[in-house]
């Protein structure tokens, strides 16, 4: 059971690197196992992970699963921002760097997330399950928009914004300064301002 949580951690933790730095091409189940890995004088291999996660497709989705858990309770516990007496610009722009540096201090889970989220590998399924986690900001957010808003979709296009942004600061496209996160956020919260009230 202990080797089991070892491995789990080492198969999640080398597919987030691999698919961040090429793709979900180059996490083949060999190179996920890393052959040549040895934990407790046990050489792990790919029957490793089919025996850990059944199948590579299932190891893929429980890393997301795992980085989404990351990400949602980071935004939970921002949620704090909200209860303060500032203005909701104000409450999701400190909401907003919060999620901001983040992203930039976890530059191969932000690759994996955002490569994991447009793939193949999204479906139906796991996307609920990703609705679902969000459900608490949501509620805590709909107050502030106009009767009919779909609020869930505001909120998913804020978020492809600043995954977009991080890799593009990942890429060196632009440089990761005060000026262009106030940029970001200026960007994302202009679209949704036509559905406030």
């Amino acid at each position: 059971m202990k080797n089991e949580r070892i491995y789990r951690e080492v198969f999640i933790n080398n597919t987030i690197r691999l698919v961040a730095e090429g793709g979900f091409e180059k996490a083949t189940t060999r190179a996920i196992a890393g052959e040549r890995k040895e934990i407790n004088n046990v050489k792990l291999n790919e029957a490793h992970i089919y025996r850990v996660f059944g199948t590579k497709e299932n190891l893929f989705a429980e890393t997301f699963s795992m980085l989404d858990n990351e990400l949602i309770s980071n935004i939970k516990e921002s949620l704090s921002a909200f209860d303060t007496g500032a203005n909701f610009r104000s409450q999701c722009e400190n909401l907003f760097l919060k999620l901001w540096r983040l992203l930039l201090q976890n530059e191969d889970k932000c690759r994996y997330y955002t490569r994991y989220y447009y793939s193949i590998y999204f479906k139906e399924s796991i996307r609920k399950a990703h609705m679902k986690k969000y459900e608490i900001l949501i509620e805590r957010m709909t107050p502030a928009f106009v009767p009919g808003a779909d609020v869930w979709s505001l909120f998913h296009h804020i978020i492809t914004v600043m995954l977009d942004f991080a890799i593009r600061v990942y890429n060196g496209a632009i440089e990761d300064t005060k000026d262009n996160a106030a940029h970001i956020f200026n960007v994302a919260y202009s679209s949704i301002t036509p559905y406030l009230k």
